[in-house]
């Protein structure tokens, strides 16, 4: 996949910008990344999917955090339309917390504490899907994952090391599948 190749270092600038809660910079990894690789849907794309996926549910009761969130949302449903036909509504979706199953399957397998066989299963389901695009998007959402782990405790008083204090909350629909 490209993601393995030249999008490794566009997406270790996502990542950095998530740590930082830096929504300008995403933004602007989000735009290199909507419809960059082949096929119906491009590998950047699968990315960004899984992505919205591991943040669906990471931003917790920090105020900071669900801001970011809602930003980089907003980013992937700007650019939506730079995509192909097939690959646009999957992003839609997934900036409005809506997966596919395999997506959502995963998603419980590695945030929830699932068994490691269901988890297993989860992954090698997720990872069935097309020719790359299960695994860019399994990419994505461990990406996701990886860029809050370190620093998340779901508690309002959690800040980023060098951002504002008080940011509006999410206006993103609450429901997720």
């Amino acid at each position: 996949s490209v993601i393995d190749r030249e999008g490794s270092a566009v997406l270790a600038g996502l990542g950095a910008a998530c740590r930082a809660l830096d929504a300008d910079t995403a933004a602007h990894e989000v735009e290199r990344l909507i419809g960059w690789g082949e096929g119906l849907t491009p590998a950047g794309d699968d990315v960004l999917v899984g992505w919205c996926a591991a943040f669906s549910a990471l931003a917790g009761d920090c105020t900071h955090r669900r801001h970011f969130r809602h930003a980089f949302y907003a980013a992937i449903l700007a650019r939506a339309h730079r995509t192909t036909p097939i690959a646009a509504p999957y992003l839609r979706l997934a900036a409005r917390r809506h997966f596919t199953a395999d997506v959502t399957h995963l998603h419980d397998a590695l945030l929830c504490g699932q068994d490691p066989g269901s988890s297993v299963g989860a992954l090698d389901a997720a990872l069935d899907v097309g020719a790359t695009s299960g695994a860019d998007m399994v990419t994505g959402m461990i990406a996701g994952i990886a860029a809050w782990r370190e620093e998340y405790s779901g508690l309002e008083s959690a800040r980023p090391r060098d951002g504002p204090a008080d940011l509006p909350p999410n206006r993103t629909p609450h429901g997720s599948n």
